[in-house]
């Protein structure tokens, strides 16, 4: 891991350096240290005995050396006392120099370890601490030093020797500080960067989640910009970066007392943290809204009005994720601003949304992802012909789970591909050597999935089933703007599939577009059907797609027909087949006959 790795690990942690793992880090540098002197204390004893063979006394003496230097170095890693470990082992070290310890044996060499005290000190200690150490040393060598002129007693090496050597152990420190202070300098630009939005200049999240951990008292508010794509993609990616720039230095102004982060390319933060009144609280975040309504943004001589939705927590425990949770259900309830006030019912749904992805693995694990099968009756033969194919989950004590429950969850998760391949090989697997035709559902996401869309035209071509199959494609999920379904479409056509719209009526329900794609059946919506024969309204609408899909050679299919009210209404006006409960519900075998059969 690199230092940027490190500090960005460290202050995503929100903890500042001198908190985060401080004995992890002396611990480190201490066994640093003793691995580096190790090998020094080695490659010394490896001179004395081999090169100069040195007497038993003098190894003694050595040792006897490194063990005080050890123990010295022990004391301060422990109480972190300067004074205590810094005088004992500056008088050691000056008294190794003045007596010239090993200089005739070792022609000196051990004297001059002295001269990698003022690297190891800083580089354990730090830049202050460590300075204190080799200032203390220099200082108790200087007084002997000055004790030897004075003929206080004699060294065995000259005293201009040792005011060299004083000289060279000045340059070396003064060398070590300026590069630990540079060192410093760019590992605090370095973090400067890490917690800066380089686009805006605001502090980002990594900032945040520091700050919030910090603060005592602390109210929330994620500001996200409601269709920033949209206007990303009209007026380019620098007219998008110039937006989100005004926008920030505006809720600078706009947020009293509080700090703005930009998290993400769209999203805003602004903490504050101090204790506040509800009604400050409010006013704050009315405030805002109010400047978003009134306000406009000017792009070159264009002024941009922006819309934006707002998740709001209070406190400090999990400060971030709840406004994150607030602000999705804002956005789903299409509320301009939402509190997250209500604990216990947010973290129901959180909780509920963990255990039903559980479910789902474990069921994915186990192979419990199961194709259920509802019929598809033909209103001009009275008979069934075909089926829809729909998932089912069954959970560790035999319950089938609706897909209404699992759907989302698995599309968020990434685990959605997985189940329609399998859903695929399943349904293949059970209609095999059977007359009758069945559909399977595919979403646009399946489609645009290379590994799906290869899956499923070689389960094609292998089983020799492609005449029996229907692909069902959602219309809601505006199949007209993709390229890759008309690809997709032509594709399976050609192996001889056919095609159908699945929940037409609720997207554009633009004809245009269907004789484009080539589809072979048109699903009419249940929000169409469920009360046809009540609604005169409805009744001319279903008339006019029933109309245009039988001019168009488009075979039409209605769904969720309950009754036999709606039933009867269904097949007057024409519609070539009919689904819903009334003629049978979802089973996990295939069933073709019924109360309903002719």
């Amino acid at each position: 891991m690199n230092i940027k790795d490190k500090l960005l690990s460290l202050l995503s942690s929100g903890m500042s350096p001198e908190q985060h793992g401080y004995e992890n880090v002396a611990r480190a540098k201490f066994i640093n240290f003793i691995v580096y002197f190790s090998l020094l204390v080695c490659f010394y004893l490896l001179t004395l005995y081999i090169i100069r063979n040195a007497p038993l006394r003098d190894f003694i003496v050595l040792v006897i050396v490194i063990i005080c230097v050890f123990f010295i170095i022990l004391i301060q890693w422990r109480t972190k006392s300067v004074v205590v470990s810094g005088i004992s082992l500056s008088a050691l070290v000056s008294i190794i120099i003045l007596r010239g310890f090993f200089w005739q044996t070792m022609f000196g060499a051990s004297t001059y370890l002295i001269f990698s005290f003022p690297v190891i000190a800083i580089y354990m200690n730090g830049k202050k601490r460590g300075a204190w150490w080799v200032f203390s040393v220099f200082i108790v060598s200087l007084f002997f030093w000055v004790l030897s002129l004075l003929g206080v007693f004699e060294p065995p090496i000259h005293s201009v020797e040792i005011f060299q050597m004083l000289l060279v152990y000045i340059g070396i420190s003064i060398a070590t500080f300026y590069y630990e202070t540079i060192r410093l300098q760019n590992l605090e630009t370095i973090k400067k960067q890490l917690v800066t939005d380089q686009l805006t200049g605001l502090p980002n999240r990594t900032a945040l989640v520091y700050d919030i951990q910090k603060a005592k008292v602390s109210h929330l508010i994620l500001v996200n910009i409601d269709g920033f794509k949209e206007l990303n993609d009209f007026y380019g990616h620098p007219g998008g970066d110039e937006i989100l720039t005004q926008l920030g230095l505006a809720l600078g102004e706009w947020a009293a007392y509080g700090t703005v982060y930009r998290l993400y390319a769209d999203e805003f933060a602004v903490l504050i943290d101090k204790q506040m009144k509800p009604d400050e609280l409010n006013y704050i975040i009315e405030n805002i809204r109010l400047h978003f309504k009134r306000d406009s943004f000017k792009l070159e001589a264009e002024e941009i009005k922006i819309n934006v939705t707002m998740g709001i927590a209070e406190g400090n425990t999990k400060l971030l994720e709840m406004a994150d949770i607030a602000l999705g259900m804002a956005k789903k309830e299409h509320k301009g601003y939402k509190f997250a006030m209500e604990w216990e019912k947010i973290y129901s749904e959180y909780g509920e949304n963990l255990a039903i992805l559980k479910t789902l693995r474990n069921a994915i694990d186990n192979d419990r992802i199961v194709p259920y099968f509802q019929p598809i009756y033909d209103n001009r033969t009275g008979k069934i012909e075909k089926f829809e194919t729909l998932v089912r989950v069954i959970d560790e004590e035999g319950r089938v789970i609706s897909p209404i429950k699992f759907l989302d969850i698995a599309k968020k998760t990434k685990l959605y591909p997985y189940i329609t391949r399998t859903m695929i090989k399943k349904s293949f697997e059970k209609f095999y050597l059977t007359p009758w035709q069945f559909s399977i559902n595919l979403s646009v996401d399946d489609i645009n999935d290379f590994e799906t869309s290869e899956f499923i035209q070689l389960s094609l071509k292998e089983s020799g089933m492609a005449k029996q199959i229907v692909f069902e494609i959602t219309e809601s999920e505006g199949i007209e703007n993709f390229d890759s379904v008309s690809e997709f479409i032509s594709q399976v056509k050609e192996l001889g599939s056919k095609i159908a719209i699945d929940d037409f009526g609720t997207g554009y329900s633009n004809f245009s577009y269907l004789i484009s794609l080539n589809v072979d059946f048109l699903k009419i919506d249940a929000s169409l059907i469920r009360n046809l024969p009540y609604d005169k309204n409805l009744q001319i609408i279903v008339e006019t797609i029933v109309t245009l899909s039988h001019r168009l050679g488009i075979s039409t299919i209605a769904e969720f027909v309950h009754s036999s009210e709606v039933q009867e209404k269904v097949a007057s006006m024409g519609i070539h087949h009919s689904q819903g409960y009334f003629l049978g519900k979802p089973e996990k075998d295939i069933i073709t006959d019924g109360p309903f059969s002719r």
